[in-house]
């Protein structure tokens, strides 16, 4: 028996109504400006994401160490080499980890980390989230994490003097032949192509440029930036900088629906998150 689109689009839309609410990002806008009143866990500025969880810790096993770690809001453009990835008011999150003047003794270790959901749930096929993060030194660690279902999907690392991108589905290792600028600017485009893989794109600006993609398996919904272990502070130099979080665009009624005939019953599997 033939099946008329008209029924198939019917039934599309009645699935739709049936389970849209928390399955798309709404569309998301948020930089370091938001933040006149201080930037820290359970803040909220811009619109289209969650609130911030953000904490520090420090391990001094040696009892010789002066161990420092927390963010803060701040001029990305001050530290050498001018990573600038400001807003108005020249301002960029910022996190840091180190051990001031002092160095590390065996056994201690300094965390600064920031986690933050995508409002409204994981992103829709079509829908891209974006964000710029700048580096300076590559000490210690520091970078972006990618969530689906708090599973690891997409990781940029900077540190032992590399950039690397880990747990992608193609094109994981080494960006940019590792080639060092004090100036680094990273760009990072996440794009839901399916209900379950999209891809990304990292673009480099600064004293060097490059472009490098790939393909993730997963639906993105939380982001995390980290900075650990870094060496002492000089100036800000080994701190992560970060702004101009975007989610886009507004999920399109009609391919959800168009998506949600094909793949009901993954639509229906899916809880609402955060």
């Amino acid at each position: 028996m033939k099946t008329s689109l008209t029924s198939i689009l019917s039934a599309g839309f009645t699935l739709l109504l049936s389970i849209s609410p928390g399955f798309a990002s709404t569309i998301g806008f948020d930089n370091a400006t938001n933040y006149g009143g201080g930037w820290t866990s359970g803040t909220n500025g811009g619109t289209g994401f969650g609130a911030w969880t953000i904490s520090s810790t420090t391990t001094n096993t040696s009892g010789t160490a002066t161990l420092y770690a927390s963010n803060y809001i701040g001029d990305s453009s001050g530290v050498l080499g001018s990573t600038n990835v400001n807003t108005a008011g020249n301002t960029a999150f910022a996190l840091y980890a180190n051990p001031g003047s002092g160095g590390y003794g065996a056994g201690d270790s300094a965390l600064s980390d920031a986690y933050r959901y995508f409002a409204g749930g994981a992103l829709s096929p079509g829908q891209t989230f974006s964000l710029q993060i700048g580096v300076n030194y590559r000490n210690g660690n520091k970078g972006i994490d990618i969530f689906s279902s708090g599973t690891n999907i997409f990781n940029l690392n900077i540190g032992a003097d590399t950039y690397v991108v880990n747990n992608t589905t193609t094109n994981s290792g080494h960006l940019f032949s590792d080639a060092f600028s004090s100036d680094t600017v990273f760009t990072i485009q996440i794009e839901q192509t399916t209900l379950t893989s999209g891809t990304w794109v990292v673009t480099r600006s600064g004293g060097l440029t490059g472009t490098a993609s790939g393909t993730y398996t997963g639906d993105a919904d939380q982001f995390h930036l980290y900075c650990d272990n870094t060496d002492n502070s000089q100036n800000n130099v080994n701190n992560l900088f970060a702004n101009n979080f975007t989610i886009v665009p507004e999920p399109s009624s009609i391919a959800l629906i168009l998506a949600s005939i094909g793949t009901g019953s993954v639509y229906l599997a899916r809880r609402k998150r955060h």
